[in-house]
């Protein structure tokens, strides 16, 4: 893994932003990967796009980023995840969201990470990855729109973490402890609670599982008085000032000096191009699977009402079709 470097060019922005060199580079690494033709399109308005722009729920132009990047903050999840670079602020939130850790310490803060799985499996973009010096790992997650999925995307990302953190040959032993945390602007259950925990538990023995994994859910629309600290940040998010506490004080200035960067806000327009980019991709992806599966569900209903003889006749399907076609058939996967 590449190390922080521990000095930086003494800039008046790489100052001011923690990290300051390393987060240049990733800026420039989103810059560098953006398909520049895409970016023309971007920046054009292209119709092509609105579909992408709708399901990432980014501005649909390069324009309205532009516009959108004056009234962004904290909620943003590129905002969030470059101020979460402070390790101090990423520490403080994580003991206010997680205060039974004792000596919670933390060492390591990624933003904007990416996990690849293999070959034709859904990867993840973590908006916050940190890890404590007891290694343990810490997923945050900023979720401004309401999605009926959230509790199994977090099964995912939990899932996709542990293979991440699991070198092959290792025991299952060495797979280190770790925590998906959601911070939504929307009750995902509807209870008002400020905080959702969630641990592995069997309900017949009253028995936890211990398998060190565990899915936190903050609602930063709910409300405890007996989290005055987490209540005073999820007001923060929320819009509402908490002006008497100083972690939201040091988080309203980071916000600020992110704002005022002009590198930061060129690194936002890029990186809505990228996620532009990523879906797109998998829009395409999702069609060519579609027209895959029509293609396949004509070939097993010839076979079905006919026989494959039939199917490669009229639909000159190949041998590898025609077995596909079978498996689907025998394992109910086609509706016919």
């Amino acid at each position: 893994k590449k190390k922080l470097k521990k000095s930086a060019k003494k800039t008046v922005n790489s100052v001011q932003i923690p990290g300051g060199k390393d987060i240049y580079e990733d800026l420039q690494a989103i810059t560098k990967a953006v398909d520049q033709k895409l970016v023309e399109l971007y920046r054009k308005g292209d119709p092509s796009l609105a579909k992408a722009a709708s399901e990432a729920g980014i501005p649909a132009t390069l324009a309205e980023a532009e516009k959108t990047w004056e009234t962004i903050g904290i909620s943003n999840d590129y905002v969030f995840g470059f101020v979460m670079r402070n390790k101090d602020l990423c520490e403080e939130l994580l003991r206010r969201i997680l205060p039974d850790i004792p000596g919670l310490k933390i060492v390591e803060v990624k933003q904007q990470s990416v996990v690849e799985n293999a070959l034709g499996v859904h990867g993840i973009r973590l908006d916050v990855y940190a890890r404590d010096i007891k290694n343990v790992f810490y997923d945050i997650e900023m979720q401004v729109g309401s999605k009926a999925n959230l509790p199994k995307r977090m099964r995912f990302y939990q899932g996709t973490l542990d293979s991440r953190n699991l070198e092959k040959g290792y025991d299952y032993e060495c797979l280190p402890k770790t925590y998906v945390v959601f911070i939504c602007c929307f009750d995902p259950f509807s209870k008002g609670r400020l905080l959702y925990s969630f641990e592995n538990y069997c309900k017949d023995a009253d028995l936890y599982l211990g398998d060190g994994s565990a899915k936190i859910v903050v609602n930063v629309t709910g409300k405890d008085d007996n989290l005055k600290g987490l209540q005073a940040f999820a007001d923060y998010v929320a819009g509402e000032a908490h002006n008497e506490d100083d972690f939201v004080v040091r988080l309203q200035e980071e916000v600020v000096r992110v704002k005022n960067d002009s590198k930061f806000r060129g690194g936002y327009l890029m990186y809505n191009a990228a996620l532009m980019s990523d879906i797109s991709n998998a829009l395409k992806e999702r069609e060519r699977i579609g027209i895959e599966k029509g293609r396949l569900a004509s070939v097993a209903r010839l076979i079905l009402r006919a026989d494959e003889k039939v199917a490669k006749e009229l639909l000159d399907a190949t041998d590898e079709e025609i077995e596909f076609a079978k498996e689907l058939l025998n394992n109910g996967e086609i509706i016919l």
